[in-house]
C-alpha cells in the first residue's frame, strides 16, 4: 500500500475527485488499520512511531524503503506524510491476551 501498488480495481478506495478515478495505482495518505479481535499496546507503539517517522519526513528503510540502487521508492520516501490509524475490537493486555493461546492449550490436555 505504501508503495503506490494497490490496484484501485482490487481494492478500492475513497475517490479523490476525477483525478484518482483516472490512475489505477493510488498511494493513501491516510491509513485506517482495524484489527477484529483486538490490537496490542506493542502494536499501537509501533505505529506511533511508524507516524512519528513520516512525520519527520523519513521514509521506511530496510528492504521496501533502501534508496539509491534503482528501486521505485522515490529516494527512499515511502511513507512520508501518510498517516495511519490503528483501532480494533478491543486492547489487549497480559490478563487479555495471555489466555487466548492458553485455552486450546487447556483443551488439548484435557482431552489427552
Amino acid at each position: 500500500m505504501l508503495l503506490g501498488t494497490t490496484c484501485l480495481t482490487l481494492h478500492p478506495t475513497l475517490s479523490k475527485g476525477a483525478d484518482a478515478k483516472r490512475r489505477e495505482l493510488y498511494r493513501p495518505q491516510d491509513i485506517i488499520l482495524f484489527i477484529i479481535g483486538g490490537t496490542t499496546y506493542e502494536e499501537a507503539r509501533h505505529v506511533a512511531q511508524l507516524n512519528a517517522q513520516f512525520a519527520e519526513g523519513r521514509g521506511l528503510s530496510g528492504s521496501i524503503g533502501v534508496s539509491g540502487n534503482g528501486m521505485r521508492d522515490g529516494g527512499g520516501q515511502i511513507g512520508v506524510g501518510t498517516r495511519i490509524v490503528l483501532g480494533g475490537t478491543c486492547v489487549h493486555n497480559s490478563k487479555s491476551y495471555v489466555p487466548i493461546f492458553l485455552s486450546p492449550l487447556d483443551r488439548s490436555l484435557k482431552e489427552s
